[in-house]
């Protein structure tokens, strides 16, 4: 599922490499001091095209915290962001059939603070991850982008990949941590 030489075509600059079953990289996004969407909290510029380069036969996907992506499914707590599912991630099962989806994409608030600026809770990761584990079919991906690695049971969770996304200079750099469910 994961396609490194298809991202690499599309993202010659890009430092990939694949070792024991995991990718490892970096993605430099460079300076976007605006957010495209004037949306805090936006995913970087090119970051989705990069996921789907580096996922291309993705199947069913789920944008989960998603603000104001306008593609595949939308999952979010706020209603004014006219997500496809309104909701909270902490029970995803309540929403949706088991092995429902290939792919989750999750952005999800890094911080108390930045969750006050959306006007919710901070998301506990442990609770999100149990009920991701019902929702995603066997052998699907989770792309979990944040400033910090979250936890995961790894009787149910195999880490397939590590990418580090730097958005510009004195900036808050992320991890796209990439976890198969088991």
């Amino acid at each position: 599922m994961i396609d490194i030489e298809n991202h690499l075509k599309e993202f010659p600059n890009a430092v990939m490499v694949e070792k024991g079953g995991r990718i490892y990289g970096t993605w430099v996004e460079g300076n976007n001091y605006k957010s495209p969407k004037d949306y805090y909290g936006t995913y970087p510029p090119s970051y989705l095209r990069r996921v789907y380069s580096l996922i291309p036969n993705r199947g069913r996907v789920l944008h989960l915290f998603s603000g104001v992506v306008e593609e595949g499914h939308t999952f979010d707590i706020n209603p004014d962001n006219k997500p496809d599912t309104i909701g909270d991630a902490e029970h995803l099962s309540t929403y949706f059939e088991p092995d429902s989806f290939d792919l989750v994409c999750a952005d999800p608030p890094y911080t108390k603070p930045d969750a006050k600026i959306y006007g919710y809770k901070l998301p506990v990761t442990y609770k999100v991850f149990r009920e991701l584990y019902k929702i995603v079919r066997k052998g699907g991906l989770v792309v979990w982008l944040c400033t910090r690695i979250p936890m995961w049971r790894k009787d149910q969770w195999f880490m397939r990949g590590l990418i580090s996304v730097y958005v510009g200079t004195n900036k808050v750099f992320r991890v796209a941590v990439i976890l198969e469910r088991l």
